[in-house]
């Protein structure tokens, strides 16, 4: 008997992030693209990720530790979806 695999269809899984009285929807990685998941690489390619699902305006308003925090969850949310650290194999 074949096998079947359905790619496609499922549900994003997302950070729910509260900032103030709003909260924003940032994909986890297991539900972004491949592409956008290699370019993570540096700082300014991690931003530019957050500010697709988080107005620039809002994360420029952001202390450092907050940001640091937000990006802290991200990574942390994404290796207990996982179970392994980006960049792990």
């Amino acid at each position: 008997m074949a096998k079947k695999v359905t790619i496609g269809g499922q549900n994003a899984n997302v950070l729910a992030v509260e900032i103030g009285k709003k909260t924003y929807s940032v994909p986890l990685a297991g539900s972004m693209k491949r592409k956008d998941v290699l370019a993570l690489k540096d700082e300014e390619s991690v931003y530019a990720m957050f500010a697709r699902y988080i107005p620039s305006e809002v994360l420029d308003d952001m202390t450092v530790d907050e940001y640091n925090q937000l990006a802290q969850a991200w990574a942390d949310a994404n290796a207990e979806e996982s179970g392994a650290s980006l960049g792990e194999s």
